[in-house]
């Protein structure tokens, strides 16, 4: 078995855009949703809230990885403690 090393360059900017797009489009789709619910048409605004509110769980559940791809390259770039 031969062992490969993983030279792809991982970068956290990307992911923080698209949280940074989720997080936008959630609070987009809460408004328009609450818009729809005030004019009565609650079916159609319910469930534009569920979306909204399921985007915003998502967000919150990705965000952790944000800060993995930086602290493991502050990490590997700071070395073993000498002694």
């Amino acid at each position: 078995m031969e062992e490969k090393a993983l030279t792809a360059k991982k970068s956290g900017f990307s992911m923080l855009l698209l949280c940074f797009i989720v997080f936008a489009s959630g609070a987009a789709l809460f408004v328009y949703a609450i818009g729809h619910l005030e004019r009565g048409e609650n079916a159609l605004g319910g469930f534009l809230l569920v979306v909204a509110i399921l985007g915003y769980i998502a967000g919150i559940i990705a965000l952790p990885g944000l800060w993995k791809v930086p602290m493991s390259a502050s990490i590997r770039c700071r070395g073993s403690p000498s002694r």
